[in-house]
């Protein structure tokens, strides 16, 4: 089954800020919808049976049928974008398919970009364009699809400890975790965890763990109005000054560089 077939009546995209302790539910999904946690936290409960915490930096797929509740992050905002889809007579396979993927998986590059089209669609006011959101929209459920394959696929061929500590690094990366810590959850040695990384990785646990916040700074820089000092708090660095060095030191360019170029980039 293509997923360019599907008969998408609609497609719309959305951004929204919720405060500390914010809450919002129960409600009854009706449509497929993709949400991308970019600050904060977001706890989703489904059915009242099945519960999941979602870290900031990825998304998440919600489904047609389901009673949802979401509790947000109590000590800072919460901020996501959404995109929404209307499918017609969804085929059995496609929908078997995608009740079997993975809840959520890290917000990619492609999937951003997106994102990013459609708002700025949507922003233009043109009428006529209800055509041109729901090819994106396919497009967005064809990209979600084929990450999560990929992604399944990738994970077979890594140690299942070097799995467990990349998922822990994911959802604490901007807290203070040191490798003895790591290396006590997955239960093996500082030393041994090291090699595991090195020959799977080609890195550290250390190196990985800078990587992933350097990656989620930049996100921030690029897709919220945050300041550098709140990047760089949320993002797991303790000072503006340390994350601003790191990301000129791998990019060659200054934060505010960074988020003056993309939003150019934007506006042409």
């Amino acid at each position: 089954m293509e997923v360019n077939s599907l008969n998408i009546l609609s497609a719309g995209a959305g951004t929204v800020v919720y405060p500390p302790g914010g809450h919002f539910g129960p409600r009854k999904q009706v449509n497929y919808q993709l949400v991308l946690l970019h600050t904060g936290k977001m706890s989703v409960s489904i059915n009242q049976k099945h519960h999941y915490e979602v870290p900031q930096g990825n998304l998440c797929l919600l489904q047609p049928g389901n009673l949802e509740e979401f509790q947000f992050a109590k000590d800072q905002e919460t901020w996501h974008r959404w995109i929404d889809l209307h499918i017609k007579n969804m085929p059995s396979e496609m929908e078997n398919k995608l009740k079997f993927l993975p809840f959520y998986m890290p917000i990619s590059d492609a999937m951003n970009q997106i994102t990013d089209l459609m708002l700025q669609i949507q922003q233009t006011g043109q009428t006529g364009i209800s055509k041109s959101k729901c090819t994106l929209g396919a497009a967005v459920l064809e990209l979600f699809m084929e990450e999560t394959l990929n992604q399944s696929n990738f994970d077979r061929l890594y140690h299942p400890v070097v799995l467990r500590v990349k998922s822990i690094i994911h959802k604490r990366f901007n807290e203070e975790i040191t490798i003895a810590e790591l290396a006590e959850k997955v239960s093996i040695s500082p030393d041994h965890l090291v090699r595991l990384f090195r020959k799977h990785e080609g890195v550290t646990p250390s190196h990985y763990l800078w990587e992933k916040r350097m990656t989620r700074g930049i996100d921030l820089l690029r897709n919220t109005g945050l300041t550098v000092s709140e990047i760089a708090y949320q993002s797991g660095f303790k000072t503006s000054q340390h994350f601003a060095r790191l990301i000129k030191k791998h990019t060659s360019r200054t934060p505010t560089e960074i988020r003056m170029e993309y939003r150019e980039g934007r506006n042409k």
